[in-house]
């Protein structure tokens, strides 16, 4: 143990004074260890609060189903109308607690006095935050 702590005292001094020799590239190696720590934390920040974290507001975020109509092709992946969504809602075999219904579109978004920006709009069944909420 004691040989280790030696061998350790001495490779840090080493460091220090081969630092001090050239300061411009100690500092440049540092600041890029400090933009690397930094990067990595804050992907994994973002990472965490979008796709690790439970949805804010959902009861049971393991209960959620997306359905999707399969055309008589096979296609799948299509959307249920919602003469379809109203059958299926009235239903009461289904394995569901509730089914709500939502449906994406891309918007321009302006204020009188600044530029106009893209938005994705929800258009949602009324029922919809009550069954995200249970």
């Amino acid at each position: 143990m004691t040989r280790i702590l030696t061998d350790l005292s001495r490779s840090f001094r080493i460091a220090v004074r081969d630092m001090g020799r050239a300061p411009g590239a100690a500092i440049v190696v540092c600041l890029t260890v400090a933009l690397g720590v930094a990067a990595a934390s804050t992907l994994f920040s973002v990472i965490d609060a979008l796709f690790l974290q439970p949805l804010p507001g959902v009861g049971h975020p393991s209960g959620l189903v997306n359905v999707h109509a399969t055309e008589p092709d096979g296609s799948t992946f299509h959307s249920v109308s919602y003469p379809d969504w109203r059958e299926l809602d009235r239903a009461k075999e289904l394995p569901f607690s509730g089914l709500a219904a939502f449906s994406s579109r891309l918007v321009s978004l302006a204020a009188p006095s600044a530029e106009p920006r893209l938005a994705v709009l929800q258009i949602v069944t009324p029922n919809y935050f009550g069954i995200l909420e249970s």
